[in-house]
């Protein structure tokens, strides 16, 4: 009688420690599961914004593109200004500086 009750209760005893590692193991898998979903959401939004800043990158090098020729044209222009006064010249170069600076954002 003795031998049956201390077997049950060994046996009891292994099917709690079973048990206790079956949880763990579970409860891991589940902490695994939760952070890879993390990762995920985390490489969507990296994708979402790279691709938002690629897009917006593309427009300022457009911008840039349009300023810089802008730039260059009105230089030209300056340059070949005649040494004596002449007001039609001065007018065009004006009226190119006016449009450059309406176009060129500035933050203060």
């Amino acid at each position: 009688m003795l031998l049956t009750i201390s077997l049950i209760l060994s046996l009891l005893f292994l099917c709690k420690i079973i048990v206790n590692y079956y949880n763990k193991i579970v409860s891991k898998y589940n902490r695994v599961k939760r952070t890879w979903s993390d990762v995920l959401t985390y490489e969507r939004q990296k994708t979402k914004i790279l691709d938002a800043l690629t897009e917006q990158a593309n427009n300022f090098k457009q911008y840039e593109q349009n300023l810089l020729s802008k730039i260059t044209s009105l230089r030209s222009a300056i340059s070949s200004l005649p040494q004596e006064p002449d007001g039609s010249t001065l007018r065009t170069v004006e009226m190119q500086t006016k449009g450059l600076m309406s176009d060129v954002k500035l933050a203060f």
